[in-house]
């Protein structure tokens, strides 16, 4: 039950977490500090959502890209090869 992800699609992934987890929370809190109101209120939220769902893709990508040795049991080789490296 491991999840076999190509580079592309990580490092779009990759990407895209980067820009919600950090780029956009920044851009909504700048704009947050200039508006008054229900504006900056709307702003924040923005930034808290966008950087929730950043590190939720982040650690998602984190373990999709992990090898696993239950992963043996559903049929993957390599599952220990990392585990062997380090050794």
């Amino acid at each position: 039950m491991g999840f076999r992800i190509g580079r592309k699609h990580a490092a779009r992934l990759r990407a895209i977490a980067r820009s919600l987890a950090f780029i956009i929370p920044w851009i909504a809190s700048v704009f947050a500090l200039f508006a008054a109101g229900p504006a900056g209120a709307a702003s924040l939220l923005i930034a808290a959502l966008a950087a929730s769902l950043g590190v939720t893709i982040e650690r998602w990508l984190f373990f999709a890209e992990a090898r696993h040795t239950v992963t043996l049991y559903y049929g993957r080789d390599d599952a220990d090869a990392g585990a062997s490296s380090r050794a």
